[in-house]
């Protein structure tokens, strides 16, 4: 259950829109003190004190389709062993279903020990090679990531690099095969036989798991696409680093706009094939440093919470989360450099979620149809691949001290919608164009097929391909939609957290005040106090 969302943080860094996220919360909302005193919210008494009751009842308040989960819903059909993983499962069936694929909206509420969540959101580090690895188009086994702070990367081990062997087991695509490469990639350490692409010579290395961080940016990089100077950024996780005030920061971006600002870019090429989502508030400043002058001020999206947080809220507990609109500020000292690009072209694939979706959603309407996106989703069966589809995320994560381990829940409270009022994404948005994942090359070299179709856009502004009738069902979660990327236990698919935080989360430091009667209280974090990576 953890590894599925397990963080690969900056230091010092926190999503999940996650994300959701997901990924977090992104800065300080302010609380308004009551008047009179709050009451408890009158959550539904149970007859035992039991954490299986405590997850049904704040979800019947918090959950954002908390008016789907009957009346007679029974928490203790489910083990009170099991983390509350069944329990969970039950209530995320809840959510609406995906009529075209299948499924429910909700693949992203989770529940996590204390341990791991201090590790993973606090200490903003997960143990691993510090390697992703994925099939080219030829069957061939890949580096398609490499942590700056890993080992890995200090031995030089880059994307692109060949893996032929992994403790001594040489690559082949068969199932067996598979299945050892699998085994060794869970020990704390392995052996790697490499083959680097320019020299075409032979290196292995033995590589030991550690505590390792996320790259907020990767690379940085301009390039002239006919009379177009166009700038190039590899944006890794909107799940940035926090300042002591706990409010998030992005020194990475904030240094990769300044650059491309000083080149004068006149267009922008965003990589976020594998960026997970994150805080909506670094969404939001990138988004402001995107748009024209003539967007300030307008709507950018709206976040949309469940009747009973608005009814609450209404009623004057002017603390608990509701429906709140962000309006573009181009102005906020906190935005990076100020880009004046006329389009947009983001990298994407099915990894590319929540926070980073949300980035795409709310700036579409200002740009007139020049806001383009290049799939990766042609690869070993020549499919292809829209976003994950992850339009909501968290306002908070509610601790449940009493449990053994420590559990942290993770409920999905929001949507969001752009100015238009499009959130209807739950299958991921439909690439412009699809090619492979080019992971013979490393991240901004031109070479690559995504970042060549972008500059090959750049230079004729046009993109020829034809979406598939079918393609409109294909979202991270629906059934597999293949592609380079997602080939033997890649790091990059199962260890990254895709979610959003929300900008509001800073609320939920208030949400002490919601009493669950009769159960094992659980006490609601506010997430920009507790998470300082």
């Amino acid at each position: 259950m953890l590894t599925k969302y397990t963080l690969k943080t900056k230091i010092l860094q926190v999503l999940f829109l996650f994300g959701i996220g997901v990924i977090y919360t992104s800065c300080t909302k302010t609380i308004i003190a009551p008047n009179p005193v709050i009451k408890p919210v009158p959550v539904p008494p149970t007859a035992t004190a039991d954490l299986r009751d405590t997850l049904a009842n704040l979800a019947s308040v918090f959950y954002l389709w908390n008016n789907n989960i009957p009346a007679n819903f029974a928490p203790h059909t489910y083990s009170a062993t099991d983390n509350l993983d069944g329990e969970l499962s039950a209530l995320k069936a809840f959510s609406p279903l995906n009529s075209v694929t299948g499924n429910h909206y909700d693949h992203f509420s989770f529940i996590l020990t204390e341990a791991d969540y201090q590790k993973e959101f606090v200490q903003g580090v997960s143990t691993s090679f510090g390697l992703g690895f994925a099939f080219d188009r030829n069957d061939t086994l890949r580096v398609n990531y490499a942590a700056h702070a890993s080992t890995a990367y200090a031995q030089g081990v880059r994307r692109g690099w060949k893996i032929l062997a992994i403790n001594g087991i040489k690559v082949a695509t068969d199932a067996n095969t598979l299945s050892q490469l699998n085994t060794a990639l869970g020990g704390s350490s392995a052996s790697f036989s490499f083959q680097i692409p320019v020299s075409n010579t032979n290196q292995t290395l033995s590589i030991s798991k550690q505590d390792i961080p996320d790259d907020e940016v990767i690379t940085t990089k301009v390039f002239k696409a006919g009379s177009k100077t166009v700038g190039y950024i590899a944006y890794n996780t909107f799940l940035t680093q926090l300042n002591k005030s706990g409010v998030p920061i992005h020194p990475g971006m904030d240094s990769s706009f300044a650059n491309l600002a000083k080149a004068n870019i006149t267009d922008i090429v965003i990589d976020l094939r594998y960026n997970g989502g994150g805080y909506t508030l670094v969404s939001e400043q990138m988004d402001n440093a995107l748009l024209p002058a003539s967007a300030d001020h307008q709507v950018l999206y709206t976040e949309h919470y469940n009747d009973t947080l608005n009814k609450y809220y209404k009623l004057g507990y002017k603390n608990v989360d509701h429906d709140t609109t962000i309006n573009i500020n181009e102005a906020n000292v906190a935005n990076p450099a100020k880009l004046n690009v006329n389009s947009v072209v983001f990298i994407v694939s099915d990894n590319t979620a929540s926070a980073a979706e949300l980035v795409i959603n709310s700036i579409t309407p200002y740009f007139n149809g020049n806001v383009k996106l290049i799939g990766l989703g042609l690869g070993r069966d020549k499919q292809y691949q829209n976003t994950a589809g992850k339009p909501f995320g968290y306002a908070g994560q509610f601790g449940l001290p009493a449990a053994k381990p420590i559990l942290e829940a993770f409920l999905i409270n929001f949507e969001t919608k752009n100015s238009l009022g499009v959130d209807n994404y739950v299958s991921g948005f439909v690439p412009d164009a699809q090619v492979h994942d080019g992971v013979e090359f490393d991240f901004g070299d031109p070479r690559e097929d995504g970042l060549a179709k972008a500059l090959s856009y750049e230079s004729t502004n046009s993109l020829a391909y034809t979406t598939r009738s079918n393609q409109l069902a294909i979202g991270r979660f629906a059934n597999p939609s293949g592609g380079a990327g997602l080939a033997m236990n890649p790091f990059i698919n199962n260890h990254r957290f895709q979610g959003m935080i929300s900008r509001s989360g800073t609320a939920s430091a208030a949400k002490k005040n919601f009493i669950y009667q009769n159960t094992i209280q659980g006490k609601i974090r506010p997430i920009n106090t507790i998470i300082h990576h």
